[in-house]
């Protein structure tokens, strides 16, 4: 049986298919993971008003020691204070978990409400936003410091 004759840009093909076919097979990569959204991942809250004039020294109140535990002391009295202003204030406070501004805040939110009467009655606009803003129960910290 006769070779047939091949030209050369043929030859060249066939040589090059030749020497594909003897390579060693590739390896099949897996891709890159893709990238987690974090939809269920917690997240930090933003600072909160509460936290930034209690840092600044700007509210009235500080963290008194002398109990068996920590309570609120009140540094002007809580009569002579501006429901208007500081009652919003507190109850943003609300959302806040870490130690001195939560119980500064629980604590602050009742003695003003106690004290305030029917003036809180006309604040109650005032309190929708920071009470919307509140943490879910079931997002709360397990020990918190009671009221």
């Amino acid at each position: 049986m006769p070779v047939p004759a091949y030209s050369r840009d043929a030859q060249r093909n066939i040589a090059v298919h030749a020497a594909k076919l003897h390579r060693p097979p590739t390896k099949m990569v897996e891709p890159p993971p893709a990238p987690r959204a974090g939809a269920f991942r917690a997240r930090k809250p933003r600072q909160t008003n509460f936290s930034r004039r209690y840092r600044c020294g700007d509210l009235p109140v500080s963290v008194d020691h002398g109990h068996s535990k920590p309570a609120i002391r009140w540094l002007v009295e809580p009569q002579r204070l501006d429901l208007h202003y500081y009652l919003p204030l507190f109850f943003d406070g609300l959302r806040e978990t870490r130690f001195p501004e939560s119980m500064l805040a629980r604590q602050g939110v009742v003695t003003l409400m106690e004290m305030g009467g029917e003036d809180c009655v006309s604040i109650v606009g005032k309190l929708i936003q920071p009470i919307k803003g509140a943490p879910h129960p079931a997002h709360t910290p397990a020990a918190t410091w009671s009221t």
